[in-house]
């Protein structure tokens, strides 16, 4: 071994004869080089080293954008099926009680309405000792229809000239059909007969236009949509139905607008009064006087 070579390098090398040929070369070049040991490199075994990095280099870039291609298309084919699960689960959600469907429609698994009321052992109806609501006679009926035997039921003699002795009354009650009854203004014009000049009578308030519906029909369409909760289209196809009266949509809302600025302040009033009052199911202790 060569004096000026270090042992730590000596004990390296004998290491890498001890695993070989391979480790040695290894060994050798780390410490020398490649260039040291073996030349140059050829230049065109260089080129073609690198023009085969290239190629692969162009192959793994082609690879990937196929990848990131097939990526974007399994992402949109994903959330197309996310889409239409959810839809395929809202569709199963669906029954009777949260749509228009029919209770016939219903799964075998749908939830049932379920009353928590008890059975009390007692028969449906009235019971005993309720004091009822049954239809009375009214003394004054708008419209009376008497009916007369016309024959006698026992010898069939006939019967117009023959006194009647009691009658047995029953009442029908009905619902008269409603007209529509349409009042007109006139103004007249006066001329006088000391200035020749002339003078128009003023039309009763709230006659505004040529033609108009009244408070009446106002109030009955207000209380259809307001009370009754129905749509505007519904209250006035109900108005017409039922009173032949063809109020548009466009009226019904101006007229419910013009009713609620007219509450603003009996709604503020009423508002007040509510903060004002007691709270129901609280007892208010009586104060002490002082002593």
């Amino acid at each position: 071994m060569p004096p000026n070579l270090p042992r730590g390098m000596a004990f390296q090398i004998y290491q890498a004869w001890l695993q070989g040929p391979h480790a040695l070369f290894r060994l050798f070049e780390e410490a020398f080089g490649r260039q040291a040991l073996y030349g140059l490199p050829d230049p065109d075994l260089q080129q073609r080293e690198i023009d085969d990095l290239s190629e692969q280099i162009g192959r793994l870039q082609a690879r990937n954008e196929r990848l990131q291609a097939e990526v974007g298309d399994l992402q949109g084919h994903n959330l197309r099926l996310r889409s239409r699960d959810a839809e395929l689960e809202a569709l199963l959600a669906k029954d009777s009680h949260n749509s228009s469907r029919p209770p016939s429609t219903d799964p075998p698994w749908a939830k049932c309405t379920k009353s928590l009321r008890r059975p009390s052992g007692r028969r449906p109806g009235g019971q005993p000792g309720h004091a009822g609501h049954t239809l009375r006679l009214t003394q004054r009926p708008q419209r009376v229809i008497t009916h007369r035997p016309a024959r006698c039921r026992h010898c069939s003699e006939l019967l117009a000239g023959a006194r009647g002795m009691s009658v047995e009354r029953r009442q029908v009650v009905e619902l008269m059909p409603a007209r529509l009854r349409v009042t007109e203004h006139r103004a007249e014009v006066v001329r006088c007969s000391s200035c020749g000049r002339r003078t128009k009578a003023s039309f009763p308030s709230g006659v505004t236009a040529a033609v108009q519906y009244g408070p009446s029909i106002v109030a009955r369409a207000l209380y259809l949509h307001s009370y009754q909760l129905l749509p505007y289209a519904r209250a006035a196809e109900a108005m017409r139905e039922l009173f032949g009266c063809a109020i548009s949509v466009g009226t019904l809302s101006a007229a419910f607008r013009r009713c609620a600025t007219g509450l603003i302040e009996t709604e503020l009033k009423i508002k007040r009064a509510l903060r004002r009052s007691r709270p129901c199911g609280r007892r208010v202790q009586a104060s002490t006087p002082e002593k």
